[in-house]
């Protein structure tokens, strides 16, 4: 397959009174086209912060330091532009936000919020044609009357309809790539299930490649061809999805699968009761497994198959033989 998204050593840092804080660390990972690509890990690991630094969507009051390479194409996103960017974001990868109330514009009807995009996009189509179109898309992600809903305020819609809004919104330009960031957290398990399933009957019809962001690994079974974990800014583990729920290599991973059982709240409490290392691994000060080498320098990935690495002191001879 072909690539279509290729990460190389991308960093990205935050300004603060104590200095620079990396919410990533010299990331690499490679997006196929076509492929439904999950990122899993839990509130702090990076996430949303690598989706965002793919469309360069950051507060202005706030601007990371993005170090490395986007390639999309063979295009480095982060040489380009902000008007180079405007021309890339919604028509050739565009983004899905995990609470559409934030992100849909109040003031506005949900057929103008569309219309808004599509025209920017493509100049030439007049209005009436604009609006049809528009239409044609709330009808693609499953809005019964259409027409009504074109006319309605973000407010008059259930949570479900507006999320079904903001897919119609990234769908409007036909982009390439979609980033779908936690798409479902702020619905319930029915319309999660709903909205899942939509993405992924969207997906096969249009072949269109998906990232998905979340912490729900209920959902990335459901949807996935290809999983990253991620751990204190960094992946720790990459694998095909069977491969990972069925054979998972890294510590981490492995305490992300127990925890999607039902645990204690004191067994929750105890797996939670310390932050990411800024030396080695990140993992070592929660991993019940750790070495020496694991608090002074970070593993190198040990491949397992096709696709299937993880970044573990544990599986590196070296470990044993010159480290530990």
């Amino acid at each position: 397959m072909k690539k279509i998204l290729d990460i190389r050593n991308l960093t990205v840092s935050f300004s603060s009174r104590k200095g620079p804080i990396p919410a990533i660390k010299d990331l690499s990972f490679s997006v196929f086209e076509g492929e439904k690509l999950g990122i899993v890990g839990e509130s702090g690991s990076g996430k949303s912060v690598c989706l965002k630094s793919i469309l360069q969507l950051f507060s202005s009051n706030n601007l990371p330091l993005i170090e490395g390479e986007i390639l999309y194409l063979g295009e480095n996103l982060l040489s380009c532009s902000e008007k180079q960017m405007q021309k890339i974001r919604g028509k050739e990868i565009s983004m899905i936000f995990q609470d559409p109330m934030a992100s849909l514009n109040p003031t506005k009807k949900i057929g103008e919020q569309i219309i808004e995009g599509f025209l920017q996009h493509y100049p030439e189509k007049s209005k009436q044609e604009a609006k049809q179109y528009a239409i044609e898309i709330l009808s693609l992600v499953g809005i019964a009357d259409p027409e009504m809903r074109f006319t309605m305020y973000p407010h008059n819609l259930s949570g479900g309809l507006r999320q079904r809004v903001m897919i119609a919104i990234a769908l409007s330009c036909d982009p390439k790539v979609i980033l779908a960031d936690e798409p479902t957290t702020a619905l319930d398990v029915t319309t999660q299930a709903q909205v899942i399933s939509l993405l992924k009957d969207l997906q096969e019809k249009r072949k269109t490649t998906i990232i998905l962001v979340t912490h729900d690994l209920s959902v990335v079974s459901s949807f996935c061809d290809r999983v990253l974990v991620m751990y204190g800014g960094k992946i720790v583990e990459s694998a095909p999805l069977e491969a990972l729920f069925t054979n998972p290599k890294h510590p981490y991973t492995k305490m992300l699968l127990e925890c999607s059982s039902f645990l204690s709240f004191a067994q929750v409490q105890k797996i939670s009761e310390r932050t990411p290392a800024k030396v080695g691994c990140p993992f070592w000060r929660r991993c019940s497994e750790s070495m020496h080498v694991c608090s002074q320098k970070c593993p190198s990935f040990t491949e397992f198959g096709e696709k299937h690495n993880s970044a573990c002191w544990l599986h590196d001879p070296r470990s044993v033989k010159e480290l530990s």
